[in-house]
C-alpha cells in the first residue's frame, strides 16, 4: 500500500515545477544477533552475529502540500483512502527502481572456526509493512560445513516466510539525518533442511536488532498537470 502511493508520486515527475516534494534517500545498515534453531548436532542451537543492508526512498506525508496529498490519496482505491490518511510516511525499496539491486542479499551472517564454516544469506522477494509489523516472502541460502563430520560443506536454498515486529524511525525529529529501528524477527524455512540425520533445521530468530537509518534529503518536482 505504501509502495503503491510512493511509486505513483515518483513516476509523475517532469521538468515543470508545480510542487516541491521532500524525499529522503535512506541507507539502512543493521546489526543482528541471530539464533539458528536446531542447526547443530543433538538439536542444539547456533548463535551468531549478522548484518543487513537496505536502500529506500521515504516521504513524510505531513511535509507534502495539502492539495498534493489529497490528490495522491484520491488516486488510491476507495477502500484504502481512509488508511492512507492515517499514515505518517511512505517508503519503498531501491529494488523498485534499480535493476539488479534485488540480487544483493539483504541479510547475511558468516562464521568460520576450527569446527564449522557457516554462511547465511537472505533475499526478500515480496515485503509488506503495516505499522510496527512487517512481513516478507524470501529466498534463503545456508552453507554449512561441519569440519569434523563432513567431507565437504553443504549449500541449501529454501523459500522462507519472515515476520518482524518493533519500533521504527526513532529520532529526535524527522528532519534529523539519523533514526533507528529496534526490532525482533522470526523466519521459517519450508521445507526443513537436514544437515544431520534426524535433525531438522527450519527456524531463524533474532534478539532485538538495531538498524540505523541514514537519511539524505532530496527534493523532486511534481507537475500539477500530471496529477
Amino acid at each position: 500500500m505504501k509502495k503503491i502511493l510512493l511509486v505513483v508520486l515518483l513516476t509523475v515527475l517532469t521538468a515543470q515545477q508545480d510542487y516541491d516534494v521532500k524525499v529522503r534517500i535512506v541507507l539502512e545498515p543493521g546489526y543482528h544477533n541471530y539464533m539458528f534453531h536446531n542447526l547443530l548436532t543433538d538439536n542444539t542451537h547456533m548463535y551468531n552475529i549478522g548484518f543487513s543492508q537496505g536502500i529506500s526512498g521515504r516521504i513524510y506525508l505531513d511535509e507534502l502540500d495539502s492539495d498534493l496529498r489529497n490528490k495522491l490519496i484520491n488516486k488510491a482505491p476507495k477502500k484504502l483512502r481512509k488508511h492512507l490518511n492515517n499514515l505518517g510516511s511512505i517508503s519503498t525499496s531501491a529494488k523498485t527502481f534499480v535493476k539488479g539491486y534485488r540480487l544483493i542479499p539483504r541479510d547475511f551472517s558468516y562464521s568460520n572456526n576450527e569446527d564449522i564454516q557457516f554462511l547465511y544469506l537472505n533475499w526478500p522477494i515480496f515485503t509488506l509493512g503495516l505499522g510496527p509489523i512487517g512481513f516478507d516472502l524470501s529466498g534463503t541460502g545456508v552453507y554449512y560445513d561441519d569440519k569434523i563430520f563432513f567431507e565437504n560443506g553443504k549449500m541449501r536454498f529454501r523459500p522462507s516466510v519472515g515476520i518482524e515486529a518493533g519500533i521504527h524511525d526513532l529520532s529526535l525529529s524527522k528532519v534529523f539525518p539519523l533514526s533507528f529501528d529496534i526490532t525482533c524477527s522470526w523466519r521459517y524455512l519450508l521445507p526443513s533442511i537436514k544437515f544431520y540425520e534426524e535433525v531438522k533445521f527450519n527456524t531463524i530468530t533474532t534478539a532485538p536488532s538495531l538498524v540505523i537509518n541514514i537519511k539524505i534529503p532530496y527534493t523532486v518536482n511534481v507537475p500539477n498537470s500530471k496529477l
